[in-house]
């Protein structure tokens, strides 16, 4: 009879050490417990690891080790930190499987908090992160360096930039003749300089695979004219016009610039966006076989 009441004590202390001693347990229990304090919608979920790696969340940081008692649901705003040694996968909306190796961190965020069929961002920060299966396109991308990729497109060694300087040669008679930007912001005189493709940049990427980045690169160098024009044209409304504009957009296999959009500026003048806009989406890169570009590229005016 003394027994039968010891009982459930024994079941208490044997769920305690479940829940706090033992390992699977231990697993269990933070996950349910940073379950419910992530608040942000999710985004994915974590299906497999190994090793140990760390989980930031809107609750605070947890630490972890595979392999997992089961699927962890990832959300908005979660950073995923994994230790030497280790190897996560992680299963999106998008149904990209996305893989993080040894000292990967990455953090996820939803495009839009009410749709969570809106596009995955993932923000990394450092180590290997490879794509394991591909998912729906444009549903996912990879940021790193202030660029835009695809899950599984190779990121540049050389992130991208221009410079346009105020002081740089430019025939000052052209560009005081240069009249304003109509409403798909391109000057009358530029579109046929656009149209051509530049000697210099032919050179540049020759695979037919894909476009290389020095050709990229070179091929908007090429308009540093005419962006230095659009620019030239403001200035002299607003003296102090200067700073950064970044801008992101497609390269089609065709060569053609689409989703061309300002993602960031701190060049407050609606005129000179159109105008920028419309001399690099008219650029005539190559075509190519491979899969299609996306990247941002930052061009500062100084």
């Amino acid at each position: 009879m003394r027994g039968f009441k010891l009982l459930p004590f024994a079941i208490l202390a044997g769920l305690l050490w479940f829940l706090f001693v033992s390992e699977r347990g231990s697993v269990w229990l933070a996950q349910k417990i940073a379950g419910a304090q992530s608040a942000g919608p999710v985004v994915g979920k974590l299906v497999s690891a190994e090793g140990t790696f760390k989980r930031v969340y809107q609750g605070g940081v947890e630490n972890l080790k595979g392999p997992l008692a089961g699927s962890l649901e990832l959300h908005d705003g979660d950073r995923l930190e994994a230790d030497r040694g280790a190897r996560l996968t992680l299963l999106l909306n998008s149904q990209d499987e996305i893989e993080l190796n040894s000292l990967s961190a990455v953090s996820l965020h939803l495009w839009n908090l009410r749709d969570a069929n809106s596009p995955v961002y993932i923000q990394w920060f450092n180590g290997e992160v490879t794509s394991r299966k591909r998912g729906v396109r444009g549903k996912a991308y990879l940021i790193r360096d202030g660029r835009l990729y695809f899950p599984g497109q190779k990121p540049a060694d050389k992130p991208l930039a221009l410079t346009v300087l105020r002081a740089a040669p430019v025939d000052m008679q052209l560009a005081d003749q240069v009249t304003p930007p109509d409403d798909t912001g391109f000057a009358s005189d530029e579109k046929e300089e656009s149209d051509d493709l530049p000697a210099e940049a032919a050179k540049f990427g020759t695979s037919s695979e894909t476009l290389s980045n020095e050709y990229i690169d070179e091929m908007i160098t090429s308009r540093q004219s005419l962006l230095q024009k659009c620019w030239l044209t403001r200035l002299k409304d607003n003296p102090d016009l200067k700073g950064q504009m970044v801008l992101q957009f497609e390269i089609t296999r065709r060569g053609k610039v689409r989703e061309l959009r300002v993602a960031d500026s701190s060049l407050e003048d609606d005129v000179l966006k159109r105008c920028v806009m419309s001399v690099i989406e008219r650029i005539p890169f190559r075509s190519f076989k491979g899969q299609e570009i996306s990247l941002s590229y930052p061009i500062n005016f100084e």
